[in-house]
């Protein structure tokens, strides 16, 4: 063989697995509203985050989901979901790792419960 290898180039996503990520805010990132938001998993881009409630969310473990990731960024944007919890508190740092590994945490319906 000498022949050409096939080859293409990736144009876009149409809809990508995001699920909402444990982060914390850094708040050195901040300009205007928008704030990179820092995922515990490393492997994870940091967020670009909207708000204006950065004071209530400093050093707190919040959930974030990402929304979209434009070409021509270097990070994703995304959105607040919901705080965990203080950083370094029990059961928003137990929390954080459960959602970090997909474990479902929800509370056992009625049903269940009752068997």
């Amino acid at each position: 063989g000498g022949g050409a290898r096939p080859s293409g180039v990736v144009v876009g996503i149409v809809r990508r697995a995001w699920r909402p990520y444990a982060c914390v805010l850094d708040p050195d990132s901040a300009m205007g509203s928008q704030y990179l938001a820092e995922p515990l998993d490393t492997r994870i881009p940091k967020i670009n985050l909207t708000t204006r409630q950065a004071e209530m969310l400093r050093g707190k473990l919040i959930l974030v989901s990402v929304d979209l990731w434009d070409a021509g960024h270097r990070f994703p944007t995304g959105h607040y979901v919901r705080t965990l919890g203080a950083v370094g508190d029990k059961e928003a740092e137990s929390e954080a790792i459960l959602i970090e590994h997909e474990v479902n945490c929800a509370p056992f319906s009625p049903q269940v419960q009752a068997c």
